[in-house]
C-alpha cells in the first residue's frame, strides 16, 4: 500500500514512473488507461524518496532516506544501487535528483536529524561514486531541476531553521539558485514567497516561465507560474489549474476503491480540487501538470492538471495585473488528454 508519492516523472507520452514514500518501491502509471502498469521493488530497507528519469532511456534514478541512489532499468526491472553518500559517517538523507545526462545526476538531502542543515552533490553514474565537496549548501532544498538548453541545474533552497512544519518555514521566502556545471558558477534567479517543492519548465514559451509546485492548504491550487527577469527579479504569471482525472497508485483494486471513498480521493475526484500536500509534480510533454499527494488518506493518489497560462506580458508584478499588449492567451495543453 502506498501512502504517499514523493516523486513523479515521465518516462514517455504515457507512462509515470512513481515512487513511495513509504516503501521500496516504483510504479509504472498509465496516465491514459489510469492504472498501474507495473511494480518493481527496489530491494529490503529502501525508503524510496524522490526520481527522476534519465534523458533518452527507459531507466529511472531513485534516492532513498538512506543516502542510497538507485537505478532501475524498467524495461528489465534490474535494479542497481548505483551509488550511496559513503564519505559521510552517517549518510544524509536524500529528498531530491534530478538527471544531467546517462553519466551524471545531482541529489540534495540533510544531515540525519538535522532537516535544515542541506547540500547538494555531484553523483558519477559510471564509478558510482557521490562527490565529496557539495556544489551548493543551505538549510533547506527540495526542489532540483536539469535544464540542459541552459547548462545549469535549478535548486530551491529555504534559508530558514525549524522543522518541516514550522511557522518560519511555513511563511518562508525561497531563494530560486542556478548552478552551472561547467564551470561552477552559482547565481541567484530570483527570491520567491512561499516553501517551493518542485520545478517545471515551460518550455513552449520563449521566455524563462516556471511552474512551481508550493506548499499550499488543502483545497487551493498547489501551482504557481513565474517569468524569471533579469537582475534577480521574477514576475508572478496569471494561471489557473484544474483538475482532469484523477489516478489511484495501489497494489490491487480493493485498495484503490477504498481510496477513491477517502475523503482525499472523494474531494479530489467530486470538486476537482488538492487533495492535500501535493510534494511531486512533473509537466507532461503536452503540457498537463501531474502532481502526487503525502497525504496519509491520499493512499498514493496522482492528480492530472490542465494549466492555463497567460500570455508574456500578462503578469502581475507588485500585486498589480499587467494588461496583456495585444498578445493572446497560450493555453497549456492545446488538446485534452484521453480517458
Amino acid at each position: 500500500m502506498v501512502a504517499g508519492v514523493k516523486g513523479v516523472a515521465f518516462l514517455d507520452d504515457d507512462t509515470l514512473a512513481v515512487s513511495s514514500s513509504t516503501a521500496g518501491e516504483l510504479f509504472l502509471v498509465s496516465r491514459g488507461k489510469r492504472e498501474v502498469l507495473k511494480k518493481i521493488p527496489l530491494g529490503d530497507g529502501v525508503k524510496a524518496e524522490s526520481l527522476a528519469c534519465v534523458p533518452k532511456t527507459r531507466k529511472v534514478l531513485v534516492v532513498d532516506a538512506k543516502g542510497h541512489l538507485c537505478e532501475v532499468d524498467c524495461e528489465t526491472d534490474q535494479v542497481e544501487r548505483a551509488a550511496s553518500a559513503g564519505h559521510h559517517q552517517t549518510p544524509p538523507r536524500l529528498t531530491s535528483v534530478c538527471a544531467w545526462d546517462s553519466k551524471t545526476c545531482f541529489v540534495a538531502g540533510a544531515e540525519r536529524g538535522k532537516k535544515t542543515k542541506c547540500a547538494c552533490w555531484k553523483v558519477d553514474l559510471e564509478s558510482n561514486k557521490v562527490d565529496e565537496a557539495p556544489v551548493l549548501e543551505a538549510n533547506m532544498i527540495r526542489a532540483l531541476c536539469a535544464e540542459r538548453e541552459r547548462d545549469r541545474i535549478l535548486v530551491g533552497c529555504l534559508d530558514v531553521e525549524g522543522d518541516d512544519d514550522s511557522p518560519e518555514v511555513e511563511n518562508a521566502r525561497t531563494r530560486l539558485m542556478a548552478y552551472y556545471p561547467q564551470d561552477g558558477t552559482i547565481k541567484q534567479l530570483a527570491s520567491i514567497q512561499g516553501f517551493v517543492h518542485a520545478i517545471a519548465p515551460l518550455h513552449r514559451r520563449k521566455d524563462e516561465a516556471y511552474a512551481l509546485l508550493m506548499r499550499h492548504r488543502k483545497g487551493g491550487a498547489p501551482v504557481k507560474v513565474i517569468r524569471l527577469l533579469p537582475k534577480g527579479q521574477h514576475v508572478q504569471v496569471w494561471s489557473k489549474c484544474s483538475v482532469q482525472h484523477t489516478v489511484h497508485v495501489c497494489g490491487d483494486r480493493l485498495a484503490t476503491g477504498l481510496a477513491g471513498l477517502s475523503l482525499a480521493g472523494f474531494s479530489a475526484s467530486l470538486f476537482g480540487s488538492a487533495a492535500g500536500r501535493e510534494h511531486a509534480m512533473c509537466l507532461g510533454p503536452d503540457g498537463h501538470l501531474v502532481t502526487g499527494c503525502v497525504h496519509k488518506s491520499s493512499k498514493g493518489l496522482l492528480q492530472l492538471w490542465n494549466l492555463d497560462v497567460a500570455a508574456d506580458s500578462d503578469v502581475i508584478a507588485g500585486g498589480t495585473k499587467v494588461p496583456a499588449r495585444g498578445s493572446v492567451v497560450d493555453r497549456l495543453p492545446d488538446k485534452t488528454c484521453k480517458a
